[in-house]
């Protein structure tokens, strides 16, 4: 599913980079994301922050970056072929380059630059912050105020209630229908991409009281 996704995007003329998805033992279940690297975790930094982001590009802990540097990354722990939890990542490039990028160093020097000192990086890049967004199923977790499939993005610890998990297709083409509209209307292949359907696994609790709920919708045909 990921694998077939990005080559779809590649294809596309979509992406910049790209790691091919590999499938490693965790717990009881297959987890298939990006290939292990680098011996920091981006989770242990601030939510949101320009060292998250540098962090997620020197180790390659992601998916693909899209022809803006903006990150997706995806994670699928699976129970046969069943999906059982995943997480989601996409995260608006925080940077704008004016110079080309020939590769992942000249980005990071680019993100450094600009963390140094935005006014001296003008000539070569400029800041342009937004939040993150990082959908995640996690059923094992689920209660009241954890609900089985929510949207992390601003904070950390904020967990908006999300209808239903994703496919990485769906996933990949809610990005760009949201975020890349232009991209989207110019490209009628990208929503001829096939989507799968991921069931809860619990679907026990609903949205809690005084909080905001997200609802998605697939293909038409589906």
């Amino acid at each position: 599913m990921i694998a077939s996704t990005c080559q779809d995007l590649r294809s596309l003329g979509l992406v910049t980079f790209d790691n091919v998805p590999c499938e490693r033992r965790e717990g009881a279940f297959q987890r298939v994301a990006w290939p292990a690297a680098g011996t920091t975790s981006a989770r242990s930094l601030t939510f949101g922050s320009l060292e998250q982001y540098l962090s997620l590009i020197r180790e390659g802990a992601f998916t693909c970056l899209l022809k803006d540097y903006s990150v997706i990354q995806a994670s699928y722990d699976c129970d046969g072929s069943s999906v059982v939890a995943h997480s989601l990542l996409y995260w608006p490039a925080p940077v704008v380059t004016l110079e080309p990028v020939e590769d992942l160093t000249d980005l990071c020097a680019a993100v450094e630059l600009c963390m140094d000192s935005p006014v001296k990086a003008a000539p070569l890049c400029e800041l342009c912050l937004r939040s993150p967004m990082r959908f995640d199923f996690d059923p094992d977790r689920a209660s009241e105020d954890h609900p089985e499939v929510h949207l992390h993005t601003q904070f950390d610890d904020t967990r908006i209630h999300v209808d239903h998990p994703m496919s990485f297709t769906t996933f990949v083409k809610m990005v760009f229908k949201t975020f890349y509209r232009e991209i989207w209307d110019s490209c009628p292949d990208l929503a001829r991409l096939h989507e799968q359907r991921v069931p809860l696994v619990r679907d026990e609790f609903g949205p809690a009281a005084n909080s905001l709920c997200l609802s998605w919708s697939a293909a038409r045909d589906e």
